[in-house]
């Protein structure tokens, strides 16, 4: 296990997809580590699945979980300050996280069009409400 305090005096060496997941790969010394981007690895990674979702009319399901559980992955965009339209309203908009859901990470997004927005992923075709 990779502290964060070892990642700070590592050397990035870019990013790959493994398993359908985002990761970074860094090198400590001669040896090389991959690692999910902004996640902290002291705390503990919730996993979801099927068992997990609730009914939701009109949405194809819900999962209940708490905002620790979300991980923070935002895209270089985002992180500057920029949106991702020009008003901040739409249907598909990124939020800069991800949740694991069936043994892969999905993008959560949000549809706003007032003052309140719902946070949903995409998973085989099917909406997800996430209640974070």
């Amino acid at each position: 296990m990779v502290t964060q305090s070892e990642l700070a005096k590592s050397k990035f060496l870019g990013f790959a997809m493994v398993d359908g997941n985002k990761m970074a790969r860094y090198r400590i010394g001669k040896k090389r580590y991959w690692q999910i981007p902004n996640y902290n690895r002291d705390a503990t990674l919730a996993m979801f699945d099927e068992s997990d979702v609730e009914p939701a009319y009109p949405w194809q399901g819900r999962i209940d979980c708490s905002k620790e559980q979300l991980i923070d992955n935002p895209p270089d965009w985002l992180r500057q300050g920029r949106q991702q339209t020009a008003t901040g309203y739409g249907r598909k908009l990124n939020t800069g996280r991800s949740i694991h859901f069936n043994g892969r990470l999905h993008r959560v997004y949000c549809i706003c069009f007032a003052n309140c927005g719902t946070s949903y992923i995409i998973s085989k075709g099917r909406s997800i409400v996430i209640d974070a």
